[in-house]
């Protein structure tokens, strides 16, 4: 075969194609060892106790890590004298790999399981997750006592594949491109304060009374919202001026601005599946003879587009899908009840 300038068309093709297939298949199955390896000495942080689990001498140890480095083209320890301490290269490197195996761990155990076992990873904004999906868990948890639920809660979009996330619950107007998704519940929204800030400020039945009062907001209501977004949209469909330059305190969650006019800060978007139970028990009222509000906003269940649902996934999205159906029902007979 000719080199160098006497390299035919054909034959450049072929070498840059070999030198493409190999950057993209920079790890196969001979690194797979190399990898456990580096897991137990980037969890552990030391080759000699990375060796004690694995059997191995340390220098074995590092015999796989140097050769691993050498492969990959980039350092993933620091060495000192008594120490190692992982590079920026290896903290990333390590976050990954360690969701990965346990992921495969999980099926593994699955598969050779004969129960529903194995752990589920669930992501929920916070208003979400501890308003309305702690209180009905533990009913999930007795009926599958083998399946290891994490709750994982944030106001930002989940990384499904660097946080290992199998279901998300957001708050949204459903558009999930890429993604399966299902809508868990529909939401309706209404304002919410104390009996007592409500007769202070003279609001039964006065919205125009709003002006005199704090506004309460959810600045993060859904993705990209303004920090006004549900007043703003409460108000437009009531065909109620939102009162300018009025006094207002923010929130980064539905719950915390709740729980503000809870304490009597003043008035604030509910959603009514979250704070039914304080409306139900008095400790807040809707001041206003009007039905909950519908919006274009609901609760949907977001997962990755699996060719296989792990069965513990599926059981927990039938078990939640009834939960979101029961709480809709008795949302429904409160609107029916709140306007009579």
């Amino acid at each position: 075969m000719m080199e160098g300038p006497f390299l035919s068309t054909k034959q450049k093709q072929d070498s840059f194609y070999q030198q493409y297939l190999n950057q993209k298949t920079i790890l196969n199955d001979q690194h797979l060892v190399n990898l456990q390896t580096f897991i137990y000495a980037a969890n552990l942080l030391s080759f000699q106790l990375a060796a004690d689990q694995l059997c191995l001498s340390p220098s074995a140890v590092s015999h796989r890590i140097n050769k691993l480095e050498k492969q990959l083209g980039f350092q993933l320890f620091h060495r000192f004298t008594r120490k190692i301490k992982l590079t920026t290269e290896g903290e990333r490197l390590y976050s990954v790999l360690k969701n990965s195996f346990s992921k495969i761990n999980s099926e593994i155990h699955d598969i050779r399981g004969c129960e529903l076992s194995g752990s589920l990873n669930i992501f929920s904004h916070p208003s979400v997750a501890e308003n309305w999906l702690l209180p009905r868990l533990a009913d999930f948890v007795s009926c599958y006592p083998s399946i290891q639920i994490n709750i994982r809660m944030g106001n930002e979009q989940a990384s499904f594949q660097e946080q290992a996330i199998d279901l998300a619950i957001y708050y949204s107007n459903g558009y999930f491109p890429g993604f399966n998704s299902e809508c868990l519940m529909e939401e309706r929204i209404l304002p919410v304060c104390t009996k007592a800030y409500a007769e202070q400020n003279k609001l039964i039945n006065q919205p125009e009374s709003l002006v005199s009062c704090t506004l309460l907001h959810d600045a993060k209501a859904w993705h990209y919202s303004a920090v006004d977004a549900e007043w703003h949209v409460w108000c437009k469909q009531m065909k109620i001026d939102l009162p300018q330059h009025h006094a207002m305190i923010t929130f980064d969650s539905s719950r915390s601005s709740a729980c503000a006019a809870i304490y009597g800060m003043g008035v604030a978007i509910g959603r009514l599946h979250l704070v039914r139970k304080w409306l139900d028990t008095g400790i807040l009222i809707s001041p206003f003879k009007f039905a909950p509000l519908r919006t274009s906003f609901n609760y949907y269940l977001v997962w990755p587009r699996l060719q296989y649902i792990p069965p513990r996934l599926e059981v927990f999205l039938a078990w939640i899908k009834q939960q979101g159906e029961m709480s809709q029902q008795a949302d429904y007979h409160f609107s029916l009840l709140s306007t009579q």
